[in-house]
């Protein structure tokens, strides 16, 4: 019988994922961290399978140490020519953690209605649209097959007492942290479903007594415990490496406790009303009100007494707000990874914690109230999630909807503007993004400014391009990219003396070295010497940054008379690599 509710159910799930993110097979990427993950990445493309694999571990590329998320990628490269594939693999990553969240529910509880009612809120939920759609999601779908098969082998272990499936789950776990560190919570999840649903695990009364037993579960784990504590590290050698920790975040530790609250609040809201979803809701960090914070505090703390007070009655109601809440931590804003607080996809695996409450709740109350409306409420809630992640999902189809959409949602939002402008230039809609800024009422940012005097150039309309450049630049004067362009800009105008003096000043703007922005520069620069006839300062430039070059490439720069033949040698050492 049991079976029998699992191939059902399973098969239920698969229709309904097909239905919401099968349109996903015709979408393009994101410019959004989609081109640099993939596009961007030479190793990607131009790697041998060891040579990668060896990469992968050694690289905090992008500021992400994931060696399973990037072999993922290379194998996706290996088998498909189009983006099609990728979004294909992003699906399937999530159909396998729905699958694998309804096999350990009904097994552990026996109790098909609220396992399957949880496992379509996990599946087609709107909130996890952007981990599925958004081909950089990956790394939350990637790590939680790997999460959920090691919460299946705990239970395997549970049931039969063979070790062998502990340490099958133990090596699980290390490969979802290999995709995603913010699994480390996995040890934490698996005291909370020894004490629900597996009941392996009576917490007493008093709260010292708690609190001992919570240590002494923790310790029987000790191995998923080592693991946790060392892979916690991988993220933040990865940031502090690329120096993306605090550099964009300028709040004191104080500040992001206080809004912690807030941002919990915006996922509880978000669940229970899924409308105006954005990827990144909350990038102007300084919008978020005191008063917001404050009811935050107020509902978090309502709710883990009141959970905690029904424990011994609903124990699965505590479990379900404190894997909620304790799954969030690494993601909620303590230590500051880049310059966005909050999104979609860190609920990924949090999302599970309401939906227990939700599921359980609904099957509870059938003791109190007709049967028939606890089975309607069953049928209307995945109704309407599919009718709301349906249209969400469309949001995703590229790089323009995603942001129209985003500015229908909050119109004044300097990073939704910026994206879209960014968005009409890699489209090469010049007029376009030259339009939509001329129509823009807020005031425009350094980066909408480099966007602006981008647009004017690409359609020859330098001298207004270059006004725009030094106006981003006197904006901020260390803003890499609007001094880069603006050294490209009096290059193309033939202006090589202030050329030379602007991209001078970018190589010493460079963000956390990096090479492909560096030899972009250089070679920029090395056209302004060829141009201006300054060749023994080519020499130099080429001697400094590319030495094992210097033997043959100075004598031919040398012996240049033909100023083509010079411009393709420093493409070939400055471009082609």
């Amino acid at each position: 019988m049991l079976k029998d509710k699992l191939l059902v159910g399973s098969v239920a799930l698969v229709f309904l994922i097909i239905l919401v993110f099968g349109q996903t097979f015709r979408f393009g990427m994101i410019s959004l961290d989609d081109v640099y993950y993939i596009t961007d990445n030479k190793m990607l493309w131009t790697a041998r399978p060891l040579e990668f694999i060896t990469w992968s571990f050694g690289s905090s590329y992008q500021s992400v140490w994931a060696p399973l998320l990037w072999c993922s990628y290379y194998l996706d490269g290996f088998l498909y020519s189009t983006t099609s594939g990728f979004h294909l693999t992003n699906v399937i990553l999530h159909a396998l953690s729905s699958l694998l969240v309804y096999r350990f529910f009904l097994k552990a509880t026996n109790e098909w209605v609220p396992s399957f009612i949880l496992s379509c809120v996990f599946a087609i939920h709107p909130l996890q649209v952007e981990a599925v759609t958004w081909l950089s999601g990956r790394k939350d779908c990637l790590s939680s097959v790997f999460f959920f098969i090691t919460l299946n082998f705990y239970q395997s272990y549970c049931s039969s007492g063979k070790t062998l499936y502990y340490y099958f789950g133990v090596f699980t776990f290390i490969l979802s942290l290999l995709a995603k560190q913010m699994a480390v919570t996995l040890p934490f999840v698996l005291v909370l479903i020894e004490v629900w649903p597996l009941h392996r695990v009576i917490l007493p009364a008093e709260m010292r007594g708690v609190f001992l037993s919570i240590i002494e579960s923790l310790w029987k784990k000790k191995a998923f415990l080592i693991v946790a504590v060392i892979a916690s590290l991988a993220p933040i050698w990865a940031h502090y490496f690329n120096h993306t920790i605090s550099s964009e975040n300028t709040l004191s530790f104080i500040d992001r406790l206080i809004l912690i609250p807030a941002f919990y609040l915006h996922y509880i809201k978000s669940f229970f009303y899924p409308v105006g979803l954005t990827l990144h809701p909350i990038a102007e960090i300084g919008q978020v009100p005191m008063a917001v914070s404050i009811l935050g505090l107020v509902i978090l703390l309502t709710a883990s007494a009141t959970t905690l007070y029904f424990y011994k009655i609903k124990p699965c109601y505590a479990v379900g707000w404190f894997w909620f809440v304790g799954t969030l931590v690494p993601v909620i804003g303590i230590i500051p990874f880049g310059a966005f607080p909050i999104g979609d996809r860190y609920m990924y695996l949090p999302i599970i914690g309401i939906a227990i409450i939700m599921a359980w709740g609904l099957f509870s109350i059938k003791f109190w109230i007709s049967r028939k409306i606890v089975y309607s409420g069953a049928i209307l809630i995945p109704t309407i999630l599919i009718s709301l992640a349906i249209k969400q999902v469309s949001v995703w189809r590229n790089d323009t909807s995603l942001w129209e959409y985003s500015l229908r949602v909050n119109p004044n939002s300097l990073f939704f503007n910026e994206r879209l402008v960014y968005a009409f230039l890699v489209a090469k809609e010049y007029s376009k993004a030259i339009k939509f800024l001329e129509d823009l009422k807020i005031e425009k940012s350094v980066g909408l400014l480099t966007f602006y005097g981008r647009a004017l150039v690409e359609t020859h309309q330098l001298d207004k391009g270059i006004a725009k450049f030094e106006e981003a630049s006197r904006l901020d004067p260390n803003y890499f990219y609007a001094v880069k362009r603006l050294g490209n800009a009096l290059l193309q105008n033939q202006e090589y003396g202030r050329a030379i003096e602007v991209l001078n000043r970018a190589l010493n703007l460079l963000p956390h070295q990096d090479s492909t922005e560096r030899n972009l520069v250089l070679y920029y620069l090395s056209l302004a010497y060829i141009e201006s006839n300054q060749i023994e300062n080519l020499v130099s430039l080429i001697a400094l940054y590319k030495p094992q070059s210097i033997e043959v490439k100075i004598s031919e720069c040398r012996k240049q008379s033909n100023l083509e033949d010079c411009r393709r040698l420093v493409k070939d050492l400055f471009v082609l690599p």
